[in-house]
């Protein structure tokens, strides 16, 4: 059984946004399961289950907020009795450039405060992990108000293909391994 979890926040001012890149990825990955069961709410998050490429997986959204997501991480990890290795976490990265996308097998949370939270509730840095690129920071705008505003019209182009190379990364560490999907997703 494997997770993937995609880093989010509720609610429809949040829905497009840079900070719920990793929830619009994981909506591709559920359109590409068989024997999709969900959303359910399962403990702090909406969790669906089903197969991808044969394998089980189970999708999670914390609905916690992105910087407790560690939070419905760990319930789902405890209650499914889930392996570290087994979970990728996809999120928003902006340090990396706008469509970038970085696949790890762990490392340290980079300053992003959901896969912070993340890291403290499991108490390992080594959970895989897919970095979506946001960035860059534009000079003088607060952190919080980049990652929380919508793409542009021009970003919002390039936004189908990075989240299907997204979904793609998904399907091949499930069925490949890390180290395979970091070869043709890095």
């Amino acid at each position: 059984m494997f997770l993937c979890v995609g880093l989010g926040n509720p609610g429809l001012s949040y829905a497009h946004t840079r900070h719920n890149v990793g929830w619009m990825a994981l909506d591709l990955v559920l359109e590409r399961m068989t024997s999709l069961k969900g959303p359910g709410m399962k403990l702090s998050g909406a969790l669906w289950d089903g197969f991808l490429n044969g394998e089980r997986l189970l999708c999670l959204k914390p609905m916690t907020y992105m910087n407790l997501s560690g939070k419905a991480v760990w319930e789902v990890v405890r209650y499914f009795q889930i392996e570290h290795s087994r979970i990728l976490v996809l999120y928003d990265d902006r340090s990396l450039p706008l469509g970038t996308l970085r696949i790890r097998p762990k490392g340290s949370a980079g300053g992003h405060n959901g896969i912070a939270s993340v890291i403290s509730s499991l108490g390992s840095p080594e959970i895989p992990r897919l970095r979506i690129g946001v960035g860059p920071l534009p000079e003088g705008i607060p952190l919080r108000n980049f990652v929380t505003s919508p793409f542009s019209r021009e970003e919002r182009k390039e936004l189908p293909d990075t989240l299907e190379r997204s979904a793609r990364g998904v399907s091949l560490w499930i069925t490949e391994g890390v180290q395979a999907a970091m070869n043709a997703i890095n």
